[in-house]
């Protein structure tokens, strides 16, 4: 076993669990037989946070172990419960339902991002369209410089 695997082991502490904490390792289990429910000590270095829990999986003889640490939505401490598995569940992309979910909401992103650039460049070009037709027509004013290469952005102050 390589050294950063023993060493991570080591410093894993599994605390006396209660039998939630054992119904979770079971279901973790359940899921992937390489999954684990484990605590880390105060000691613990990189990638463990210390004082956290985290699903680790297995992944000897590949690589060294993968840690996902257990924690609120703003990092914060938190105890391990059921909704982890619901957590796991949604982002295990072996499942056919959660890979099409996740494909239909990256297309829906580029969709959306694809959409802005090409509002970018219709304003970009009516903006040009602008200044050419100000530059051929006299009744309008024009100042030497291009909006964007002024130092206030084309902005003017009231």
């Amino acid at each position: 076993m390589p050294p950063s695997v023993e060493r991570n082991r080591r410093l894993e502490q599994i605390s006396p669990r209660h039998r939630l904490l054992e119904w979770l390792d079971r279901e973790l289990k359940a899921l992937d037989p390489r999954l684990s429910l484990v605590r880390a000590t105060e000691g613990a270095a990189w990638p463990l946070r210390p004082g956290f829990w985290h699903v680790r999986r297995d992944n000897f003889p590949l690589t060294d172990d993968t840690y996902i640490p257990i924690t609120e939505p703003d990092g914060t401490y938190r105890e391990p419960t059921a909704d982890v598995l619901d957590w796991l569940r949604a982002r295990d992309l072996w499942r056919a339902d959660n890979m099409r979910a996740a494909r239909e909401t990256y297309d829906r992103d580029q969709a959306a991002r694809d959409r802005a650039q090409a509002d970018r460049t219709d304003e970009r070009q009516d903006e040009m369209a602008g200044w050419i037709k100000a530059i051929g027509s006299p009744g309008v004013r024009v100042t030497r410089e291009l909006p964007s290469a002024r130092a206030d952005n084309g902005k003017r102050e009231p």
